[in-house]
């Protein structure tokens, strides 16, 4: 793992599998088109407001028919109470102080920003007062990250920083490598799922390895980081979960050794893969919480209904297999689109992914999130000039 890439206030946007234009006529902007904009984005994140999270989920060896339950946690498509190194009684008052805000009648949810927190500092996640600090970013650098995508990222990271008006990442944008395989075998797995729900057969299950990436990196026993069936053997017999991986380095070990509680990842190449080479032109980035998933993602959130920095997202930029090869149609705002899903626009609007992948309606609707107090009742949002 490797620590590089300072950049003053930087930043960062997602969006989830679009692509179309990147021009759009201009509109008007007023109130209404806030609060319309922003309880159609943030409708479902707020829905599905709960007090316990899911489980990430694994499949062990290929003798392995059912997927298996993990510690690792995210919220599936909503936002969940972060009850991280809580005990039971400050887990239960948390979610009474969080119930009480009333969230799903209609009130704003994100992240802190830089006056909300005590102090920036990427070795201390969490401050003195118990709350989260600012978001991290790492750039997956893999084989295909060149110098010009790494210049891209880093300028979208800058620019939706710029556009808000609000610090909410750190400055050090770190570099992780997260393991690759093969994207034709995750391919073939999938057509040999979809091949047998169509037949109406018996269901497809398979070790899906692709699965098991969120923990991070993965070594082959010969060094090498790409998955590889025939040297990936699993020696750890105390983790037959993980599947046929000889060495891996988990979040939680990410987490030591960079000090960060969570991070949003920018990564080229992860996209989740299509069966139907037709939609490579339309479908080129998505947001979600593994490389080349395709899966809801929600947000942990604490008691006070902000999103908390021990979140994990990815930003996938592209494909690159034998269906689908589409990174060199990446553009900044494709990036800061998809950073704007990570950054709490759960769902398309205008301007937004419809009639336009990132324009001033966006950004003026996520200003307004990020220049109220956390938990504004949608009602009172106003145009921020």
């Amino acid at each position: 793992m490797k620590r590089m890439n300072c950049l003053a206030a930087a930043i960062t946007v997602a969006l989830v599998g679009c692509g179309g234009s990147d021009d759009s006529s201009s509109h008007t902007i007023d109130d209404a088109f806030i609060q319309e904009s922003v309880t159609a984005t943030q409708g479902m994140t707020r829905a599905l407001l709960s007090k316990y999270f899911s489980n990430m989920f694994e499949y062990g060896t290929d003798g392995t028919i059912y997927p298996i339950s993990t510690d690792g946690s995210y919220c599936g498509g909503g936002a969940c109470l972060d009850g991280q190194n809580m005990s039971n009684e400050e887990y239960d008052a948390a979610w009474a102080a969080l119930s009480a805000l009333n969230i799903q009648e209609g009130k704003t949810l994100r992240y802190r920003t830089e006056s909300e927190v005590n102090g920036v500092s990427l070795r201390e996640p969490v401050s003195d007062d118990g709350y989260s600090r600012l978001v991290t970013v790492f750039i997956n650098d893999n084989e295909h990250l060149t110098p010009a995508r790494r210049a891209l990222i880093l300028d979208a990271v800058e620019t939706i920083e710029t556009q808000v008006g609000v610090k909410i990442f750190n400055d050090e944008i770190l570099d992780v490598n997260l393991a690759q395989f093969d994207a034709d075998f995750y391919l073939n797995e999938e057509r040999k799922l979809k091949d047998s729900i169509e037949s109406g057969g018996e269901r497809y299950e398979t070790a899906k390895q692709y699965r098991n990436l969120w923990k991070g990196h993965t070594y082959n026993s010969d060094a090498s980081r790409n998955y590889d069936a025939d040297t990936a053997t699993h020696t750890d017999l105390d983790h037959p979960q993980y599947g046929n991986v000889i060495e891996t380095d988990s979040y939680e070990d990410i987490s030591e050794h960079y000090g960060v509680r969570g991070a949003i990842t920018i990564s080229y190449g992860t996209t989740h893969a299509l069966l139907d080479s037709s939609q490579c032109s339309n479908y080129k980035a998505n947001h979600s919480t593994f490389p080349f998933y395709g899966g809801d993602t929600g947000f942990k959130v604490d008691d006070k209904a902000y999103f908390t920095n021990s979140n994990w997202h990815m930003v996938n930029l592209g494909s690159h297999n034998s269906i689908c090869k589409n990174m060199d149609t990446i553009t900044k705002d494709i990036i800061i689109h998809e950073l704007g899903h990570a950054l709490g626009l759960g769902a398309h609007f205008n301007g937004f992914g419809m009639d336009g992948i990132w324009d001033e309606r966006a950004i003026a609707v996520l200003k307004a999130i990020y220049h109220n107090p956390i938990a504004t009742p949608i009602s009172e949002l106003t145009v921020v000039e």
